[in-house]
């Protein structure tokens, strides 16, 4: 029996969700997960700047939401960061070193940039220059995230 038989004998809704299931999984595909699943693999050095601690608690979110086994990979970062009156640029330089080979497995920089309204008070320009910051350093960790899962479902 073809699809549009059964949608036609059943109810407008039931025919509306059958319509919906098979779209949906019409999009599945299959993905590596053994890869993915290394990310639980990673640990961060600890953080010692405020921006570097809103990152790396953005970074280990993403860590926790797979299986936590052996650490086999440590992620080591660094930010640059240069600002101006209105506007703040971070750049965050990573390496993914594998324990078990002693070799980096992935490194490269990301930069961000993020611009902060203009206020008379010195006061506020600087806490809009604060808050710039730590929206950049977890847009970096995003950034990075995307990064590693691409690099681990390669392998």
């Amino acid at each position: 029996m073809l699809l549009c038989d059964i949608l036609s004998q059943a109810s407008p809704w039931r025919g509306r969700l059958l319509l919906l299931a098979a779209l949906l999984l019409a999009g599945c595909q299959a993905v590596n997960t053994d890869g993915q699943n290394a990310i639980g693999s990673i640990t961060t050095e600890t953080a010692t700047s405020r921006i570097g601690q809103i990152f790396t608690q953005a970074i280990n979110r993403y860590i926790r939401l797979y299986p936590q086994v052996e650490s086999r990979y440590r992620l080591a970062t660094s930010f640059d960061t240069t600002s101006d009156e209105t506007s703040t640029s971070m750049t965050l330089d990573y390496v993914l070193y594998d324990k078990q080979l002693a070799e980096e497995t992935m490194a490269g920089n990301i930069t961000a940039t993020a611009s902060f309204g203009g206020v008379a008070s010195l006061y506020a320009i600087e806490t809009s220059r604060q808050f710039a910051h730590e929206r950049l350093a977890m847009q970096l960790a995003d950034r990075l995230y995307f990064r590693l899962l691409t690099f681990f479902s390669r392998r």
